[in-house]
């Protein structure tokens, strides 16, 4: 998927996540609510035009696809993922795709926005 293919979109979190279709808004939302409720002590911000959660680090952000959403950890390579939810192959990079409301693993992705808030910083 290019660049071109991401329905990136306004300047802040809520602009970003009102322009997206209503199905993924729904999970944009659901998500944001989570990692806030994880971890309050991360800032919010849009960064690379999507939603970012920042520590000492960057932790975490949310990006829609047009057809799903991706959770996207950016050392999701130092995460224990006991349930295989993670994808990608780059350097330390990893993401969750999020395709229904109902594919959200609550309790597991609570204790992975948890787990990579708690990593010290390299």
């Amino acid at each position: 998927m290019s660049k071109k293919d991401v329905p990136h979109g306004g300047t802040t979190v809520d602009e970003y996540i009102a322009k997206q279709k209503p199905a993924l808004q729904e999970i944009a939302t659901n998500l944001r609510n989570l990692v806030k409720k994880a971890a309050p002590e991360l800032r919010e911000e849009m960064k690379w035009g999507f939603p970012c959660y920042v520590g000492t680090d960057n932790i975490c952000n949310i990006m829609v696809t047009g057809k799903w959403v991706d959770l996207g950890f950016f050392r999701g390579v130092d995460l224990k993922d006991t349930k295989g939810l993670l994808e990608g192959s780059e350097k330390g990079m990893r993401h969750i795709k999020i395709h229904r409301l109902e594919d959200i693993d609550t309790a597991t992705i609570t204790a992975m926005v948890k787990q990579a808030a708690s990593l010290r910083p390299k």
